[in-house]
């Protein structure tokens, strides 16, 4: 039993948070094991006591992973990841419940990195695919949130977390757009721009287009926020090329800083709205004037 614990926990600020957690009044000493080593080693309560050297190899599980039955198929019995051969990025693999959620960051110095990680659900497979791509080198940490039900509705929690130490200067940088449950859902594939969250517009160029793969049954909307994340009016247009099988998204900034593009989609014979799949940065310098960028379109 540890009730201290279980009244509440220390936000990111270092603050208490008072919150009941029944997890920490009856616990299973192998599963309290992977986030709580107790000095006196009997009180691990484990037929073979562990020595610190192991526990700080082992992948670090909290409350909440075993509370939504949550199963780390790959790395095992590790406290860190790798970069898979050849590759920029790493690779997790997690089974959870057809109800649980999962998010994730992949942090440098305590600093979130953007589009630095993809969190996909492989339906033949039944497991979720997670990659993670540092940007330079130095001692990272990678967080896993998790929580249940399928509505927007609740808080994430702090589920599992990994080190993940980048050694060497990378020869590739690949990031990840955002996307949301309803991309995978809905089966969109995202065709241009690969490999990257931030699209840049330099040297004149007036708009941005992303090509999006979507069902026959599928249609989407787009929309275009500044750093404010104000909607820029006729900022986007969003049509489909019926010659190639494809979705044109096109988005075109009204002035020179970064934005923000969003592709929602629904179904046709859904009644409700659209709500957010995929979703890019631009980076806009120096674009031609405002009545330029409308001719586009």
């Amino acid at each position: 039993m540890e009730s201290t614990w279980g009244t509440g926990h220390l936000d990111s600020a270092g603050q208490f948070r008072r919150k009941l957690s029944s997890y920490y009044f009856l616990p299973r000493p192998n599963e309290m094991i992977y986030h709580h080593l107790p000095e006196n080693e009997k009180w691990q309560l484990l037929r073979t006591p562990i020595k610190m050297a192991q526990y700080l190899q082992m992948p670090k599980l909290r409350p909440i992973y075993f509370d939504l039955q949550m199963e780390l198929i790959s790395p095992r019995n590790q406290a860190h990841v790798d970069l898979l051969p050849g590759k920029s990025y790493a690779l997790i693999l997690l089974r959870t419940p057809s109800d649980v959620q999962l998010m994730a960051d992949l942090k440098l110095n305590n600093r979130k990195i953007d589009g630095s990680h993809y969190i996909m659900f492989d339906k033949r497979k039944k497991l979720y695919r997670c990659y993670f791509a540092p940007t330079e080198t130095g001692k990272h940490t990678i967080n896993f949130f998790a929580k249940r039900g399928d509505s927007d509705i609740g808080e994430y929690s702090s589920a599992l977390d990994f080190k993940l130490d980048v050694k060497q200067k990378l020869k590739t940088i690949v990031s990840f757009p955002k996307t949301w449950k309803n991309f995978f859902d809905l089966g969109l594939e995202v065709i241009s721009p690969q490999n990257t969250h931030l699209i840049k517009l330099i040297d004149g160029a007036s708009h941005a287009q992303i090509l999006i793969k979507a069902p026959e049954d599928v249609e989407l909307l787009g929309s275009l926020k500044n750093e404010q994340k104000q909607e820029v009016n006729g900022g986007n247009q969003v049509y489909y090329d019926r010659q190639k099988s494809i979705w044109r998204c096109n988005f075109a900034p009204d002035r020179d800083g970064l934005f923000e593009a969003f592709i929602m989609a629904k179904k046709k014979s859904d009644p409700e709205s659209y709500t957010s799949a995929v979703a890019f940065k631009i980076e806009a310098r120096q674009i031609p004037s405002l009545s330029l960028i409308r001719c586009v379109f």
